[in-house]
């Protein structure tokens, strides 16, 4: 018989989880290369390349100035409501600041953001 999950559950469920692991690997490697440079900060941009495998990433799905970029950031924004993609971006600080960086969203467009890391 098949059971109705908990809220929780259906929470973490529906939140996206490929993209939220995309993100975050993201600005894990981001942060890695910043620490081998000698670096205090890293930012995660629309410009930003990091390599996984052989494979060279630029932006990343949260960040990008394109349409879905722009989306999380009207959702940040609160100018749209996305309580998906609102509960995305949350989890991806909050996994940063459960490690004791500090994250933040910041742009300088007025239409997409970026994440700015500091420890």
């Amino acid at each position: 018989m098949a059971h109705l999950p908990t809220g929780a559950q259906a929470r973490e469920q529906a939140q996206g989880n490929n993209v939220i692991a995309e993100q975050v690997a993201i600005i894990e490697i981001s942060i890695l290369d910043a620490i081998t440079a000698g670096a205090f900060t890293a930012s995660v941009t629309n410009t930003s390349t990091v390599t996984i495998q052989g494979a060279t990433i630029t932006g990343s799905p949260m960040t990008d100035n394109d349409t879905l970029g722009q989306n999380y950031y009207k959702a940040w924004q609160g100018t749209t409501a996305n309580a998906v993609y609102t509960e995305q971006m949350n989890e991806v600080i909050a996994h940063f600041t459960g490690k004791g960086y500090t994250c933040a969203r910041k742009s300088t467009s007025g239409s997409y953001f970026y994440f700015y890391i500091t420890w």
